[in-house]
């Protein structure tokens, strides 16, 4: 290989694999995404929209949609930024998502996503949440305060 050619080839790699191995593959995006929707139909929680309360299994067949839409635009990267993108506020209104189980204060749909995902996580292969996860609606925030602030320090 010419001299020049092997630099162009050097250079590209330098480039390219920080970036190869900076997002997690498809796979693992997309299965931590349904872990999480999992998740979020076995725990029992209403997901309010807009003002308006739904079932979980409503959520997930909306936050679905959404992410398709994205998926459709660009791979997204992360569990994270489907998070951020499709399951946290109504693209239209602007008006966050809430989660609310049992008797609990609703909590905004990101801090309850992220802290199902940093369960997920924590937990390797199992993604699916355990039977007092699931009778008492999921982890759940020290408190109801919706404050992003209690996300955890996994947000990007």
């Amino acid at each position: 290989m010419p001299r020049s050619s092997s630099f162009v080839l050097s250079v590209l790699l330098v480039i390219v694999m920080p970036l190869a191995a900076a997002a997690p593959p498809a796979t693992l995006v997309n299965t931590e995404i349904v872990a999480l929707l999992d998740r979020l139909v076995a725990s029992g929680c209403s997901f309010n929209r807009n003002g308006m309360w739904y079932s979980a299994t409503e959520a997930e067949e909306h936050l679905l949609l959404k992410r398709n839409y994205f998926e459709a635009k660009e791979p997204l990267p992360s569990a994270e930024k489907f998070i951020e993108l499709a399951a946290s506020k109504s693209m239209i209104t602007g008006r966050p998502y809430l989660v609310r189980c049992q008797n609990a204060e609703p909590v905004k749909s990101s801090v309850w996503l992220l802290l199902q995902l940093q369960a997920i996580r924590s937990t390797g292969a199992d993604l699916a949440p355990s039977r007092s996860e699931q009778s008492s609606g999921g982890l759940q925030p020290e408190s109801a305060n919706r404050d992003d602030s209690r996300v955890p320090a996994i947000w990007p």
